[in-house]
């Protein structure tokens, strides 16, 4: 009976807000702005879990790891375990390719998890445009009873277009399993972002997200980016649908970087996150 309540709490609060795919937030750097923050060679631009389409940088490669503990303390819930842990990295080719790869592995109560591994691919054969493909292969299950994980594979596409004043991103990612086959089915995406350049204001970004082509829903959000200093930053973002407050700080230099945020969702508390990663 105690197992069963168990599983009916990790249901409730996991599978509507997994986060092997980024969801309820971006997974990395991105927890910090929500996503909405891209420079082409700062901490999104390296992070293992964006497209490699966001990297224009000349730096030859890349690695990084990130962590996050999710809900924290929260209301409507015994304090559960909940974390997700990852790694990757990024590597150029006769500087026209990108290649990123990536690892994560989510984990609640030590009941449910989810193990995650990418792969972008980004050509510059277009410049300024830069276009790229992902997949992404998803293992989930549970760690007691005779349960069998189901496993998915996930494939999109992103494109990438810097210019002067701002940088325009469109991602999108589709199931390759047929929603019928899984009951941890997650539904086709497309995120279309708008990013300004850093100025002396900082730099601002949206990004509007469409979840099922079908039955589309819609989130939305605006982030912005106080330097500090050269090397220090703070982000900040709210988001809608639901409704999140993030804000982190990093440091940030041309071989080394490192950030640390937080993120309010109103049902499920904070959840905070750190990484870092190094390039040459």
């Amino acid at each position: 009976m105690a197992i069963t309540r168990l599983l009916q709490i990790m249901l409730l609060l996991c599978v509507p807000a997994m986060c092997g795919l980024h969801d309820p937030f971006p997974f990395g750097s991105g927890m910090m702005n929500l996503g909405t923050i891209v420079q082409g060679d700062d901490l999104a631009a390296r992070d293992p879990w964006t497209p490699a389409t966001f990297f224009s940088d000349s730096l030859h490669w890349s690695i990084g790891a990130a962590g996050i503990v999710y809900y924290d303390k929260m209301d409507n819930a015994p304090a559960v375990s909940t974390y997700q842990g990852g790694a990757g990295g990024l590597v150029r080719i006769r500087s026209a390719m990108t290649v990123k790869f990536s690892y994560a592995r989510f984990s609640s109560m030590d009941i449910y998890y989810e193990d995650q591994a990418g792969l972008s691919v980004a050509s510059e054969s277009l410049r300024p445009l830069l276009f790229g493909a992902d997949i992404h292969l998803l293992r989930r299950g549970l760690t007691v009873g005779e349960h069998r994980p189901v496993s998915g594979i996930y494939v999109g596409g992103s494109l990438f277009l810097p210019l002067s004043f701002a940088a325009f991103s469109l991602q999108t990612l589709h199931p390759l399993t047929h929603r019928d086959q899984s009951t941890f089915h997650k539904p086709p995406r497309a995120i279309l972002g708008i990013h300004s350049r850093t100025h002396r204001l900082g730099a601002q970004g949206i990004a509007l997200t469409m979840t099922d082509y079908e039955e589309p829903e819609f989130a939305f959000a605006i982030g912005q980016r106080f330097a500090l200093h050269e090397a220090i930053a703070i982000d900040a973002a709210l988001g809608a649908n639901p409704f999140l407050i993030a804000v982190g700080l990093s440091f940030f230099r041309t071989s080394g970087a490192v950030f640390g945020g937080l993120v309010h969702h109103p049902e499920l508390g904070w959840s905070r996150g750190m990484g870092a990663g190094w390039a040459r």
